[in-house]
């Protein structure tokens, strides 16, 4: 069994979520609060049962492609900078996408250009439907 380190207090939470809602990285509010990148995203991550509202509501697709994803999807925050405490894992702040159009966000911000949005869709598209071809199998004698 892995043994994890110490739960985070809500003193820790709060300060990180301030951090996070002036805009700093998780890297610069790990360094900060003295805990791994990974583990300041997971304490900021929204509540499971948010995350299941989140995925129910876009109906387990990605809601910048439409690929579905079903619950593997990444919840974005569409908000971090700037937001009140309350609304940053509100329902109406969070979206699901595939890992592709989630790094996409990352790199343009909410304006991904259209074009791209459609590459990446027909991309997803074409890969999903070489995949469900059918293949030959082998049968042994």
């Amino acid at each position: 069994m892995v043994k994890r380190g110490p739960k985070p207090n809500s003193e820790i939470r709060m300060a990180a979520l301030a951090l996070r809602l002036e805009g700093q990285t998780f890297k610069a509010i790990a360094t900060a609060v003295g805990l791994s990148r990974q583990r300041v995203q997971q304490i900021l991550s929204p509540p499971v049962a948010i995350r299941v509202q989140v995925v129910e509501a876009a109906r387990g697709a990605c809601q910048l492609c439409g690929i579905f994803v079903g619950g593997s999807g990444h919840v974005h925050h569409q908000l971090a900078k700037g937001v009140v405490v309350d609304d940053y894992n509100d329902i109406k702040n969070l979206r699901l996408l595939c890992i592709s159009c989630h790094r996409l966000e990352h790199s343009y911000g909410p304006e991904v250009p259209k074009h791209i949005q459609r590459m990446t869709s027909e991309r997803k598209r074409r890969r999903i439907l070489s995949s469900e071809v059918d293949r030959p199998t082998h049968h042994g004698s």
